[in-house]
């Protein structure tokens, strides 16, 4: 460096010594020999300087990541600490949210008791497997006990077929309403109407509820009000020809005339029948709703008992004549002779009442242990509005309405009544080509099967 006037300057080196000699303005600096230090290039010093700033910046980053790596410690310490509080907050969370979940549980408990105990019906509530899983004290009262369990029975008193019953029906998860009935230790029945729901968790039936009614008083009111109305109905046409027949015998015999008077006495004669007819109907309607129908059970032959049937319907007005057919010489068979005679005699009435100059077939054959008869005509058949009615008391089918045709509408209800009381049953179904065609089925009596050739005969009236 020059010197502003030009004079020598002289740079001492820490020590005191001089180091650089400057003359002049364009003087160069010449470096004085220090026996104490060896003389060194420039570029070494560069050299070194660079590895110097090389090593500063590895310790920075090495320092940087430990840094960070602290920090990442800290967060996992942090949460270490957090989780070992929640921790042990837990156990004393738990127990609260679990003592009021279990309060609020027994508060719905209670509430639901208390509905179910003040309902009048009877609750019941089953499983998938048909077990009761909740009873109500109306159930407790109508069945004896909570965990009772019911066999029911059919409106005619005959047990229903397994599968059928109201809380079997429920178990399957089905929506119904059915009546049903109970016996009760005098012979009567007791009746029941069931409505039930499915019972469903999570788009899954885990089984059904079934409320049950007591409805013997209602439908014993029901009946008697209708007995009531067909009787004041029916009864009158028959009483009042009755009193008119009686006294025209009376004239006629006053007059002298006995023939006429034995004329009208006939014809009071077969008023009276009709009249007993109608009552011992009323009678049988009692019976069979009270499953106090009385049979007088005897080893018969139930080809001869429908041919008997066959000769009375042969007398029956408008009546063409009647084939029999039967695939066996005899069919024997524990039965009430009287009363499988009246079911048929009822079928055969009916026929020749809805399809008047038609043909009548009645078939006999044995089929699976069971005893069949059929009674086909080829009349019109039956109006479909008819059918679900077909077999309840006090029915009168809507072609008899249309044909003003007297009756109380008691026959299929009584003829059905009469099969089952024997352990069958009586059904309908549309004949092929028209007509109907009603089927008694009733149990063979055990022993020799019947056998022999096919039996075709025709009875007129």
């Amino acid at each position: 460096m020059a010197h502003p006037d030009g004079q020598r300057a002289h740079r001492r080196r820490l020590d005191g010594s001089p180091r650089v000699t400057v003359t002049g303005s364009d003087a160069k600096a010449q470096p004085a020999l220090d026996p104490r230090f060896p003389q060194r290039h420039n570029g070494a010093r560069a050299i070194a300087a660079e590895s110097a700033r090389e090593e500063v910046a590895t310790i920075d980053e090495e320092m940087q990541t430990t840094s960070e790596r602290l920090e990442t410690v800290n967060e996992e310490l942090t949460a270490t600490v957090q989780g070992l509080t929640t921790a042990n907050d837990d156990p004393w969370i738990c127990a609260t949210e679990l003592a009021a979940e279990h309060q609020e549980s027994e508060e719905r408990r209670s509430r639901l008791e208390a509905i179910l105990s003040s309902l009048g019906d009877a609750v019941l509530a089953v499983d998938r497997e048909g077990r009761a899983v909740v009873t109500n004290a109306a159930y407790e009262r109508m069945f004896g006990s909570a965990d009772a369990t019911f066999e029911p029975y059919d409106v005619a008193g005959l047990p229903l077929p397994d599968g059928t019953w109201p809380q079997q029906r429920a178990a399957a998860g089905e929506r119904f309403s059915m009546e049903f009935t109970l016996p009760e230790p005098d012979g009567g029945l007791r009746w029941f109407e069931a409505v039930a729901e499915p019972l469903t968790a999570e788009d899954r039936i885990w089984g059904g509820v079934v409320t049950i009614r007591d409805v013997t008083d209602r439908t014993l009111r029901g009946v008697l009000e209708q007995m009531l109305a067909a009787a004041s109905h029916e009864l009158r046409t028959p009483v009042a020809a009755l009193n008119g027949y009686v006294q025209l015998v009376e004239r006629q015999l006053a007059r002298g005339n006995t023939e006429r008077a034995s004329e009208y006495a006939v014809k009071a004669a077969t008023q009276a029948t009709r009249l007993g007819d109608l009552v011992e109907q009323l009678f049988d309607v009692s019976r069979i709703r009270s499953s106090r129908l009385a049979l007088a059970l005897t080893p018969v032959d139930l080809i001869a008992v429908v041919d008997r049937a066959v000769d009375v319907a042969g007398g029956l007005p408008g009546v063409m004549p009647i084939a029999v057919a039967a695939d066996v010489d005899s069919l024997s068979l524990m039965a009430d002779p009287g009363r499988i005679e009246q079911l048929v005699v009822i079928l055969l009435a009916n026929a020749v009442e809805h399809a008047p100059g038609e043909r009548i077939d009645v078939v006999i054959r044995r089929t699976d242990g069971l005893a069949e008869v059929e009674v086909s005509d080829t009349g019109p058949g039956i109006d479909p509005a008819d059918v679900p009615g077909l077999f309840m008391p006090f029915t009168r089918l809507a072609s008899t309405k249309r044909d003003a045709t007297g009756g109380l509408g008691l026959g299929l209800y009584i003829a059905r009544g009469i099969a089952r009381a024997h352990g069958g049953d009586v059904v309908s179904a549309p004949r092929p080509g028209g007509g109907c065609t009603f089927t008694v089925r009733l149990p063979v009596e055990r022993g020799p099967q019947a056998s022999g050739q096919t039996d075709s005969r025709s009875t007129s009236a």
